[in-house]
């Protein structure tokens, strides 16, 4: 009895330290980062959008963390628009201004809107995709490309299927990639998290 006692005592001491290490480095953290879920700043009007829509709805998650204007490696450019990391889940997001219609992706990801091909802009989410896949491995990503309507009008997008960065109206964005993001809502990963914060260069 007397050495069982005493196991369940050492057993305690140590969950003792460990907890009170987690607690010292959890407070170095919020020190180094403070409590901003938010960091870098968005660019034009898309953008713009954009932030409001990830600060209303997806900060919500208490893990989730948002970036705009990240860099790819190697590169001083913002090259992807914005990122939100939760746990161990990152969404890249190009933010577009395009005329209301309805857009969808074909096998080879090429963009079509109201079913012709559209010329109206480019999309460079696949190569961000591939380099922070790369960047961070553990880490699931996916690609989305926010459409907002750049005159009165309404926007729609095709099923996302297998593609790597569908088009999504801001609902179908908060709809289907939060509830994706929310399947570890409270993690924040420092080191993950760290590297994310490093490519923002806005």
């Amino acid at each position: 009895m007397l050495l069982l006692l005493a196991a369940a005592v050492v057993v305690l001491v140590r969950m003792g330290r460990g907890l009170l290490a987690a607690k010292r480095e959890h407070q170095s953290f919020t020190a180094e980062i403070g409590t901003s879920k938010s960091f870098g700043l968005p660019g034009d009007r898309a953008e713009k959008l954009t932030a409001e829509l990830l600060a209303k709805y997806l900060t919500r998650l208490p893990g989730v963390r948002i970036f705009h204007g990240l860099g790819l490696p190697d590169s001083v450019f913002a090259d992807v628009d914005h990122a939100v990391l939760c746990g161990h889940r990152l969404v890249l997001i190009e933010s577009k201004l395009w005329l209301p219609g309805h857009y969808e992706v074909d096998e080879v990801g090429a963009m079509w809107r109201n079913g012709h091909p559209f010329r109206g802009g480019a999309v460079r989410l696949e190569d961000s995709i591939d380099a922070f896949e790369e960047l961070l491995p553990g880490v699931e990503v996916r690609g989305a490309v926010l459409i907002y309507p750049s005159r009165a009008g309404e926007i729609s997008t095709g099923d996302p299927d297998d593609a790597l960065a569908p088009p999504m109206s801001p609902q179908r964005f908060v709809a289907e990639l939060g509830q994706w993001l929310a399947a570890d809502p409270s993690t924040v990963d420092r080191d993950v998290f760290r590297t994310v914060l490093d490519r923002v260069v806005s």
